[in-house]
């Protein structure tokens, strides 16, 4: 798990740090370099998992290593960082063209990147006209009004005159501006330039659209650069068929042309799960008295999380989080530790069901887990989820535990 919303500004004032790595991310970041320097240049990475599942921590681990005293081979400068869920600004292209007119004039090429930068911003706010589904009306004209401003934040003084067909014009100014921008030993050697893309899925279908199709128009020609994309493939598949409003859209074929290659992130497995869990519960309880440890020694990951729905390091983290506040307050209620994370995460994953559990009370919690009804439609939701099913079956064994968990948890407001 990383810290969410890094930006290149915390890379480059070296304020990045990261926890210790227990779902082996390093590894696979030093495999995506692997694989980024053998690829041809140009070339656009995609490394996908589930919501939660450490997309930006692999990212962070990958610009990390290229800020390293000793950068991996075949990379030529230090990574840039880009989140175009973060950004305001009307195109799609400003923050890479930004990134790397900063480089090129840190170089003393600041004259010579102009022209470039001015074509890739034209061509960011023709895409980003497309994003907004229009190129006229409010959303196209609101672009068209805001192209100066953003030309301004690239370096540029206007976008006046005919810069040509933005897409023709884009590829060929993005692999100058990317060896403008490179450090002159990495320049004809085969050093590439990583730009790492996060948070790509949290944007609306037509942005996620129109900025894969922007990354594959910049390198067409081939520029001395590489692409690291993160994104969840359920989202990126659903915003492509929104976007082409068809249901009936090969979303997997789509994507396989936007990307040279995608790697994906595993599900937890019980190793993953032991090694988290480890780390989470040996964080320290911050408490009006000082500092305290959680009390909890050992977890059965396979029991504590026993679904897929359940095994998400984000939602992991957040379990042991609660738990940290319950144990502040007063300490952690007696029973079975497995059983107190497992209903943790019962109202992680399905708010709903604690919903209906404050409905009906604690007496109605332990009625409904000794085998009586709660409700109709409270029924129809446990019965309608087999992953729900069986972990209410698993949590019937252990009621005292799961009611004390429960006023604990409604004890601190949680």
């Amino acid at each position: 798990m990383a810290t969410d919303f890094l930006s290149q500004a915390a890379f480059d004032d070296e304020t990045v740090t990261l926890p210790t790595d227990a779902l082996d991310h390093g590894r696979r970041a030093r495999r995506v370099l692997d694989f980024a320097r053998q690829l041809a240049p140009g070339s656009v990475i995609a490394v996908q998992g589930s919501w939660g599942r450490g997309k930006t921590d692999v990212l962070a681990r990958i610009a990390l290593a290229t800020y390293a005293e000793s950068p991996p081979p075949g990379v030529a400068d230090r990574a840039i960082w880009i989140n175009p869920w973060q950004y305001g600004t009307p195109d799609l292209l400003t923050p890479v063209v930004a990134a790397l007119r900063d480089r090129a004039e840190g170089l003393g090429l600041g004259d010579a990147v102009k022209k470039h930068a001015s074509t890739l911003i034209a061509a960011g706010t023709s895409f980003g006209m497309k994003a907004a589904g229009t190129a006229a009306g409010p959303a196209g004209a609101l672009l068209t009004l805001a192209a100066p401003e953003a030309a301004r934040l690239a370096g540029t003084i206007s976008l006046q005159g005919d810069v040509g067909d933005p897409v023709a014009e884009m590829a060929r100014s993005f692999r100058e501006l990317v060896v403008a921008a490179l450090p002159p030993e990495s320049r004809g050697v085969g050093g590439r330039q990583l730009i790492l893309v996060d948070d790509l899925d949290r944007c609306l279908p037509g942005r996620q659209v129109a900025l894969l199709q922007a990354l594959r128009f910049l390198t067409a020609s081939g520029a001395p650069a590489t692409f690291v994309v993160a994104l969840d493939p359920a989202l990126a598949k659903q915003g492509v068929r929104a976007h082409y409003r068809s249901d009936a859209f090969d979303a997997d074929q789509y994507l396989d042309k936007m990307f040279d290659l995608r790697l994906d992130l595993p599900a937890l497995g019980a190793t993953g799960l032991r090694s988290l869990c480890s780390l989470l519960a040996r964080r320290p309880v911050e408490t009006v008295s000082g500092e305290a440890v959680l009390g909890i020694d050992r977890v059965h990951g396979d029991v504590a999380f026993p679904v897929p729905e359940l095994r998400n390091p984000r939602l992991i983290g957040r379990v042991f989080e609660k738990l940290r506040f319950v144990a502040a307050a007063g300490g952690l209620p007696d029973g079975g530790v497995d059983t107190l994370l497992l209903w943790t995460a019962v109202g992680e994953r399905w708010p709903e069901v604690r919903r209906v559990t404050r409905n009906v009370g604690i007496n109605g919690l332990r009625r409904y887990l000794a085998g009586e009804e709660l409700g109709d439609a409270f029924a129809r939701q446990i019965q309608g989820s087999p992953s729900l099913r069986a972990v209410f079956e698993q949590l019937s064994e252990d009621v005292d535990t799961v009611v004390r968990a429960e006023r604990a948890l409604q004890e601190v407001g949680l």
